[in-house]
């Protein structure tokens, strides 16, 4: 399961988006599909996703 989200585009600037053709948020040179340096792609966080505790606004 690590090994198929680290190819799945985790937020609009994601580096993984050039693998199905389209440019991520706020491109740059050297962006490469697979090495995103984001959370979602690291198997210590995997299968949390979001906040872990709702806070109340009032």
């Amino acid at each position: 399961m690590a090994e198929t989200l680290r190819y799945e585009p985790c937020s609009p600037t994601c580096a993984n988006w050039l693998r199905y053709g389209i440019q991520p948020k706020n491109a740059r040179p050297g962006l490469t599909p697979g090495y995103c340096k984001g959370k979602a792609h690291r198997r210590e966080h995997l299968g949390y996703g979001g906040r872990r505790v709702l806070v109340s606004r009032k």
